[in-house]
């Protein structure tokens, strides 16, 4: 994680506390707690404990409905878990549970839990001042923009420089199909953030497109989830040293469910986007490849992360440009980010690793053509750039 997706997500972490009042809610329960344990049989008492632990875990669900699991992975990068999640309102719970015929306790286990968090928040709270004052600055935004993120792990392009140029030349090339496919003509993506160990590439491109690719990836996760299953047996039949024979038809059975997967998500998709007539071939090669290339990503561990400005206007905010996204979009968006929730790798990989674009190109194996750039004049005829 980079200092500029630091400062983000410390930003991120106290504005949602202070909107859903998160901390002050915590207060509110331990205050409840020790009053209750000063007069455990007053009613009122009783009832405050009540009203202050609903509206305490209130906060809680409305903080993590909308959490991707991006998003959730990157809270527990920084050690936020336990100060943000479910397993906060859980230790709360267990607190009072377990010491319910003895409130004294169970206000002196909910302050341990609040002194815990309020010190994880002065941290974050430092953090994000000494940040500011280096001079590091979130990412400019805009009212309603979206973006999609590429994690990359270094087993991809083995630290090669070459091979990881390769991989960003790819990443360019789906998002300039999507957008050909969704816009009708080609919108260069343009890079907004890098960071992460495992490089994590955020490009911005139109929120149509972005809905389009996260489609397409939820897609991918749906049919890689079936395939783990037949890769499941497969490893027990490998473990077993059952005949090679046997342990191809399991590698063939997989290899079968992802090509026909891929060419039924290429026809609805052609059948949903209307495509000139004389780039429907080239789009429905760039559109498979795409969807291979990426497949056999995510078996290795690439993971894509969508993100959006949740509510509107926020602070730091710009105006976006006229005719920017709908409401119906941003809640498209929302729902789409919380089902990226992608599979531990698992075994080796079965899927064969396509080469890239360049590589295939060099080879004259596949030439998918390239996408014409507004302002190029090249026909169906002209050859197109690599």
């Amino acid at each position: 994680m980079n200092a500029e997706r630091l400062r983000e997500l410390s930003e991120f972490l106290e504005r949602e506390n202070t909107r859903l009042e998160i901390q002050r809610r915590l207060e509110a329960l331990r205050n409840a707690l020790q009053q209750l344990g000063s007069s455990p049989g007053d009613s009122d008492s009783q009832n405050a404990v009540v009203q202050s632990r609903n509206q305490f875990e209130d906060s809680i669900v409305n903080f993590v409905v909308s959490l991707t699991p991006a998003l959730r992975a990157s809270i527990g990068e920084i050690k936020g878990t336990p100060y943000f999640t479910e397993a906060l309102a859980s230790n709360v719970r267990e607190a009072i549970d377990s010491n319910a015929m003895t409130p004294a306790v169970a206000h002196q286990r909910v302050g341990a839990i609040f002194d815990g968090r309020r010190e994880y928040l002065d941290n974050l709270e430092r953090a994000n001042a000494s940040l500011a004052a280096l001079g590091i600055r979130t990412p400019e935004t805009y009212d309603g923009e979206a973006e999609v993120g590429f994690l990359l792990p270094r087993g991809l392009f083995d630290n090669q420089l070459d091979n990881f140029s390769k991989e960003l030349s790819q990443i360019d090339r789906i998002a300039r199909t999507y957008s050909e496919l969704v816009t009708g003509s080609v919108t260069p993506p343009t890079l907004r953030q890098i960071s992460s160990t495992d490089p994590l590439i955020f490009v911005g491109v139109q929120i149509g497109v972005v809905i389009a690719i996260a489609r397409s990836i939820t897609w991918m996760l749906e049919t890689w989830k079936k395939a783990l299953e037949i890769k499941s047996l497969y490893g027990d039949a490998k473990a077993l040293n059952l005949p090679e024979q046997l342990l191809k038809g399991f590698e063939d059975s997989i290899k079968k469910h992802v090509d026909e997967s891929i060419e039924h998500h290429t026809n609805q998709l052609m059948a949903q986007y209307t495509v000139a007539e004389d780039r429907q071939n080239e789009m429905r090669t760039a559109l498979r490849f795409g969807m291979r290339y990426l497949i056999e990503r995510i078996e290795r561990g690439m993971q894509v992360e969508v993100r959006y400005l949740r509510d509107g206007k926020q602070e730091g905010a710009k105006d976006g440009p006229p005719g920017g996204p709908t409401e119906e979009q941003l809640v498209q968006l929302r729902e789409i980010a919380k089902d990226l929730s992608f599979p531990a790798v698992t075994g080796e990989p079965l899927l064969k690793l396509a080469a890239t674009i360049a590589d295939e190109a060099e080879n004259n194996e596949v030439r998918p053509e390239e996408p014409i750039r507004p302002g190029d004049d090249a026909g169906p005829d002209k050859p197109q750039p690599s």
